[in-house]
């Protein structure tokens, strides 16, 4: 008996195409969404990190001296190192 149930299921099967792969598979994935979205991920987990105390710090220390030279630049701008005095 169970080989005619498994011939009846055979046969049903092929004639509703249920193990046929179709040529062109309905689903076709955006991959320029996809990488928007990684893109997207990326930024936030970099913007997490640079507000981070420990990136910070470690930032400071290996731009030290850069920071040094150019503190009135990124704070004042240029209007603030024309009008400044001899303090600069």
């Amino acid at each position: 008996m169970a080989s005619a149930s498994a011939y009846f299921l055979e046969k049903v099967a092929k004639k509703i195409k249920l193990w046929e792969v179709p040529e062109d598979p309905p689903v076709k994935l955006d991959f320029g969404a996809l990488n928007r979205l990684d893109k997207m991920s990326n930024a936030r987990k970099l913007a997490r990190n640079i507000q981070a105390n420990p990136f910070r710090h470690k930032f400071v220390r290996m731009n030290r001296d850069w920071l040094i030279h150019n503190i009135a630049m990124i704070l004042g701008g240029k209007d603030y190192i024309k009008k400044a005095g001899p303090e600069l």
